[in-house]
Order: structure tokens, then C-alpha cells, then sequence
């Protein structure tokens, strides 16, 4: 698995990547998922990825993968967000129990900017009058989704 971290460069208007870091699965049971991994740098002055040298550049990732602190479960109904970032319009993608529920867009301040209905499971959303910023999506579940408008 990999994971890669980008970074805003506002002179170039892009975004480029900053770190990439690679996992391989160590232990995978019921309660427990153990990774290593290596972890690179971009360098943008050549466009190449370089590894950090030494064992104490590993990443190493313990997590379980359940608990006993809740029996809630955390199913994400909201299937896709795209294009993000986004310029004029968002497209939302969500599965047939998100239908018809309503959604409220906050600023990265808690303000609310936008409010609508899913109407289908693909949902159109014009931003263009919104700022560039960071942007949240809540749809009736209370699930949160962020987006960036550019």
C-alpha cells in the first residue's frame, strides 16, 4: 500500500508531492494490523522520490482494528466526492440510503455556505460563488467529507 502526502505551491498553483510512504502488511488478524514501511522524500528540483536511509527511517504502524469501547458501527454512506479540489462544480456519488437526505456545506470556520437535497445518487453542487478555502460536506448521517475549492 502506499501513501503519498502533497503540498501547495501557491507562486505555480499546483499541488505537488511531498512524501510518499510504501507499507507492507507484517501481521493481519481479527484485532490487530501491524505495517512497516519506508518512507521517501520528493525532491522537485529533479522530479525523483528518494528513500530515507536506516532503520530509523521505518515507519512502523500498530493499530486494532476493533474495539470495545463501542459497538457503533461507522459505515461511510458517502461513496465519492469528486473532482477534488474542485473549481465550479462538485459531484457527489452516494448509495440508495442517502437519497433525497439533506446535505449542509461549512466554511473552515463552521459557517454554513450551502444547503440542498441529494436528489439522486449522483448529486450535482455549484460552487462557483464559494472562495477558495477548505470546505466541509455533511450529509444527514453526519457524516463529514472535505473538499477543496479552488
Amino acid at each position: 500500500m502506499q501513501k503519498t502526502i502533497y503540498k501547495w505551491y501557491a507562486g505555480l498553483g499546483v499541488y505537488k508531492p511531498s512524501f510518499k510512504t510504501e507499507y507492507t502488511t507484517i501481521l493481519d488478524t481479527d484485532t490487530q494490523l501491524v505495517r512497516k514501511g519506508v518512507l521517501y522524500k520528493y525532491d522537485t528540483n529533479f522530479n525523483v522520490w528518494n528513500a530515507f536511509v536506516g532503520d530509523e527511517y521505518n515507519s512502523y504502524e500498530y493499530y486494532t482494528k476493533t474495539t470495545s469501547l463501542s459497538n457503533e458501527t461507522n459505515e461511510i454512506n458517502l461513496t465519492l466526492l469528486y473532482p477534488n479540489p474542485v473549481i465550479n462544480v462538485l459531484n457527489i456519488k452516494v448509495d440508495n440510503s442517502l437519497i433525497n437526505q439533506p446535505y449542509t456545506i461549512f466554511d473552515s470556520l463552521g459557517r454554513i455556505v450551502l444547503k440542498g437535497n441529494l436528489d439522486d445518487f449522483e448529486t450535482t453542487i455549484n460552487v462557483e460563488q464559494l472562495s477558495k478555502g477548505i470546505y466541509y460536506l455533511k450529509v444527514s448521517n453526519n457524516k463529514v467529507s472535505k473538499f477543496i475549492k479552488e
